[in-house]
């Protein structure tokens, strides 16, 4: 008959050095981490209202190039910005994709996190869209696009981050 003897096992876990050890490399890799994804944060909100204004100068420049007006319409639940353009034969508006325009993506999906909260004025009978006519001025329109509505005062397109737009009433001139 074998006998077993009690032999001690070695006591399984960390010694009280190793844990402060890997909670001081935690403690460093965070305080490092943390700026860096501000960082990155803040290049979203910068490219967002980047591209914001970048596709309310092509509307601008697409207006006065072809006569045809052309705006952007801001679509705050949904988070977007897209270009449309009025018909030539007069058959109400249409998307305008690509070549200068938007891309099909939403703006929510191309910049998550980032935003746009509101756009104003929304002027009675309008949408909110800014219409550019042909010399660059911006204006309102009807959601089919038929009826021109001037606008009363200029319009501030804000983002989540408080960063604004402003498109000047008599000018058109497009300004952060």
């Amino acid at each position: 008959m074998r006998t077993h003897s009690i032999t001690s096992r070695p006591a399984r876990g960390f010694t009280l050095v190793e844990l402060i050890a890997v909670l001081t490399l935690v403690g460093i890799l965070s305080a490092v981490a943390f700026p860096a994804l501000s960082a990155l944060d803040d290049a979203r909100d910068a490219a967002l209202i980047n591209e914001v204004e970048r596709r309310l100068w092509v509307a601008r420049t697409s207006a006065m190039s072809t006569g045809l007006p052309t705006g952007v319409r801001f679509d705050i639940p949904g988070n977007d910005a897209t270009t449309w353009r009025l018909r030539e034969d007069a058959g109400g508006i249409e998307r305008v994709i690509g070549a200068g325009g938007d891309s099909a993506a939403p703006l929510g999906s191309l910049f998550r996190g980032g935003g746009i909260a509101s756009f104003a004025p929304i002027e009675p009978g309008g949408d909110a869209t800014a219409w550019f006519d042909y010399m660059g001025r911006p204006h309102a329109r009807s959601a089919d696009g038929t009826t021109r509505i001037e606008w009363t005062d200029d319009a501030v397109v804000t983002m989540l981050d408080e960063r604004r737009i402003t498109i000047r009433r008599l000018t058109g001139s497009i300004e952060r």
